[in-house]
């Protein structure tokens, strides 16, 4: 179920234009996984009758450094493939081949 919350809200955030940079890009995977570490941190936690600082410590803290990489090596690709797609539409709207 936070899979789909975080793929609707990064979804419909991209359907806006905001995943066309580098920066929004990595504003948009960065707030779709602190979307799912808040609400799996927050199960965790109730689920295993954990405190706050346990729970992340358990849910959180282990998948950072991951998931930072990931974003990172992610949003370099999708960026240039934006810029790809944007040059492709500017030279067919202008005639030009």
């Amino acid at each position: 179920m936070l899979l789909y919350l975080a793929g609707a809200l990064v979804g419909e955030l991209a359907r806006r234009g905001n995943d066309r940079g580098f920066l929004g890009t990595i504003g948009l995977m960065t707030l779709g996984n602190a979307v799912i570490y808040l609400t799996g941190t927050v199960w965790l936690a109730v689920d295993l009758n954990l405190d706050a600082s346990k729970a992340i410590a358990l849910g959180i803290t282990p998948f950072l450094i991951t998931d930072t990489l990931k974003t990172a090596l992610a949003a370099g690709p999708l960026t240039l493939t934006w810029k790809g797609i944007e040059h492709g539409r500017r030279r067919g709207a202008g005639g030009q081949t």
